[in-house]
């Protein structure tokens, strides 16, 4: 059941998820997989709906929340972005790095670099061999 080929991947994807759904409509993980699918094919606005839907499904799961403020990143809605992936960071104080970096691309791209700045060397310190650990640290 590998797949090798981006777009072949997406539909995939999306066929799963969609069993998923016709399984049970109330998984907030298939409306979450949904929204990760529905940005990776740039479709923003229905990322956005499913990922909405997960959270009203779940609202105590920190990943509903830091995917949204992903989303809203590409869309650079940063600053709608900010309070969610502190939702986040806030429902799980033993986060995964990830949301470190997210916080701090948060703080960068609506210009709070002082800010950004504490959240980025968690990131680092924490997860030195994270694939976004060069470009966060400006290597």
């Amino acid at each position: 059941m590998g797949c090798r080929e981006p777009r072949a991947c997406a539909r995939q994807g999306v066929e799963l998820a969609e069993r998923a759904l016709a399984l049970d409509a109330t998984l907030p993980f298939a409306h979450l997989v949904r929204g990760d699918l529905s940005l990776r094919q740039r479709q923003f606005d229905r990322a956005v709906t499913w990922v909405k839907k997960a959270i009203d499904l779940d609202p105590s799961d920190p990943e509903n929340y830091a995917a949204l403020a992903n989303i809203f990143c590409f869309m650079n809605r940063n600053g709608e972005g900010l309070p969610l992936i502190q939702k986040a960071i806030a429902l799980d104080p033993l986060h995964a790095p990830i949301l470190d970096m997210y916080l701090g691309r948060a703080y960068t791209l609506i210009g709070k670099f002082d800010e950004a700045i504490p959240p980025l060397r968690d990131c680092v310190s924490r997860a030195p061999d994270f694939w976004a650990v060069p470009r966060v640290a400006g290597g």
